[in-house]
C-alpha cells in the first residue's frame, strides 16, 4: 500500500488536462484499478491506468530520494534485488507494397529484468521506517550477462552517498547465484570507483572517511538456491531426466485444470458407480486425519475424510459401512471430491511450486482420480465434445448463413 499524503498533488500540463487531483483521491483511484474485479471498460480507462502507473513510479522515486534526504546522517540500509523473467509479449509486423499494407502480430518470448529495492532507516524518535522502490522491467534484448544486469542496476537508483547522505550506508545486493560472483565484483568496483573519484575531486582524508561509511554486501538468492537444492534432491526419484518428469507433471496437472468442468459433470455418476462399503477400522481415525492434513486438506475436511474412512482401494471408493444409512453421504463425498480438486497452476521451470500441486494430485489419486477420468460418463462427454469439435473443423463452408 502506497501511503499517499493528502498534500500530494498531481499536476497535468496537457491542454486536455483534468483538475488537479489530491493524494487521497489518487490513492482511491489506485485501489480501484488494483482491485481483482476491475475491468477496463474503454480506452479512456486504459489511458487513465497508464497515467496512474507513471504517477506511481515517479512518486516512488521521488519519495525514495526524499527519504534519504530526511535521514539526516542516520544509518540507511539500501537492499536491491533483481531477477530475469521470461514473458510472452505481442510483436507487430508490417509490410507495405504499392500503398497496400499488411499487418500481422504474433507472440514473442522476451526476457525482462524485474528490479525491486527497499530503503530502511529510523526516524527522529528511533522508530524504524521503510520505503519501497520499483521501476519499469528492463528488456534484456541484447543479452542477460552480468554486464547487462549491472548496467540495469546502475540505472535503477543512484548510490545513496551520491545523493547527499553523510551517515553510514549498508548497500545490500542479492542476485542469482549463477551471476552472483561476477556482479559482486562489478558492484564493489563501482563503489570503489565512486570513492576514488570523490577523493580526486576533494581531499584524500574526506574520501577515505566517506569510504569507511559505505558498507557493500552481496548475497546469492536463497530462493534460487532452495529451488536447485530441491531439484537435486528429487533427482533420484525423477530418474535421469528430471526436467522431462517435471514437464510431464506440468502437462498432466494443466490437463486436469482445463478439464475440471468435465470432471465435475461426471462426478455423480462416478461416485454412485464406484462407492463400496467396507468394515470400519477403529484404529484408523487419527492416521487418516494426519494423512489428509499432510496433503493440505483443511482440518474440517480432513476430519470428515477420517470419519468416513474414505479411500480409493481395489478399484473402488471405499467408505466405512457405519455410514451406510447416512442420507447425506452422497453430498459429503461430492463435497470432499470437489475440495480435493484445487490444483494450482505452476511452471515447469520452478521446482518450488511443485509441492502444492503434487499434494493435490496425490489427494485426488487417493480418491480415485485415475478411475474418475475413465468413468463412462466422462468418456461419453469427452467423445461428444471431440465429435462436435471435429465436425466444426471438417464441415465445408456453406453458401447460406
Amino acid at each position: 500500500m502506497l501511503p499517499f499524503s493528502d498534500r500530494v498533488l498531481v499536476p497535468v500540463s496537457s491542454p486536455f488536462s483534468c483538475p488537479v487531483m489530491d493524494g487521497k483521491s489518487l490513492r482511491l483511484l489506485l485501489l480501484d484499478h488494483a482491485s481483482p474485479h476491475k475491468v477496463m471498460a474503454n480506452s479512456t480507462e486504459e489511458r487513465e491506468a497508464f497515467k496512474l502507473v507513471e504517477v506511481v513510479k515517479d512518486y516512488m522515486l521521488s519519495r525514495a530520494k526524499k527519504f534519504v534526504a530526511d535521514c539526516d546522517g542516520r544509518a540507511v540500509l539500501f537492499s536491491y534485488g533483481s531477477d530475469g523473467t521470461p514473458l510472452l509479449t505481442r510483436a507487430n509486423f508490417t509490410h507495405v507494397l504499392d500503398a497496400k499494407k499488411v499487418v500481422r502480430n504474433a507472440g514473442k518470448a522476451e526476457e525482462f529484468l524485474i528490479e525491486r529495492a527497499f530503503l530502511r532507516s529510523t526516524d527522529e524518535s528511533g522508530a524504524p521506517v521503510m520505503v519501497s522502490l520499483g521501476r519499469d522491467p528492463a528488456l534484456l534484448g541484447d543479452g542477460k550477462s552480468a554486464w547487462h544486469m549491472f548496467t540495469a542496476l546502475t540505472r535503477f537508483f543512484p548510490l545513496v552517498q551520491a545523493i547527499g547522505h553523510t551517515g553510514i550506508v549498508v548497500t545490500h545486493y542479492v542476485f542469482d547465484r549463477a551471476i552472483w560472483s561476477a556482479l559482486t565484483r562489478l558492484t564493489r568496483q563501482r563503489h570503489a570507483l565512486y570513492h576514488k573519484v570523490c577523493a580526486d575531486q576533494g581531499s584524500g582524508s574526506e574520501g577515505a572517511h566517506r569510504e569507511l561509511f559505505d558498507w557493500c554486501v552481496t548475497t546469492a538468492c536463497a530462493n534460487h538456491d532452495c529451488q536447485n537444492a530441491l531439484k537435486w534432491a528429487l533427482k533420484g526419484a525423477a530418474g535421469e531426466n528430471p526436467e522431462g518428469v517435471l514437464k510431464a507433471l506440468h502437462v498432466s496437472i494443466a490437463s486436469v485444470r482445463n478439464g475440471l468442468d468435465l470432471l465435475h459433470g461426471s462426478l455423480p455418476a462416478f461416485v454412485s458407480g464406484s462407492l463400496q462399503f467396507v468394515p470400519a477400522r477403529l484404529d484408523a481415525q487419527k492416521p487418516l486425519f494426519n494423512f489428509w492434513v499432510t496433503l493440505g486438506f483443511e482440518p474440517s475436511i480432513a476430519e470428515l475424510c477420517a470419519d468416513l474412512q474414505i479411500m480409493w482401494n481395489n478399484d473402488n471408493l471405499e467408505v466405512s459401512d457405519v455410514h451406510r444409512e447416512d442420507t447425506g453421504l452422497f453430498e459429503k463425498i461430492c463435497h470432499i471430491m470437489m475440495n480435493a480438486c484445487r490444483f494450482r497452476s505452476f511452471t515447469d521451470s520452478r521446482w518450488l511450486t511443485v509441492g502444492d500441486s503434487c499434494r493435490s494430485l496425490v489427494g485426488c489419486l487417493s480418491l480415485g482420480l485415475s478411475r474418475w477420468f475413465r468413468s463412462p460418463e466422462m468418456a461419453r462427454t469427452t467423445r461428444t465434445t471431440t465429435c462436435m469439435a471435429s465436425n466444426s473443423w471438417t464441415r465445408p463452408p456453406s453458401d447460406t448463413p
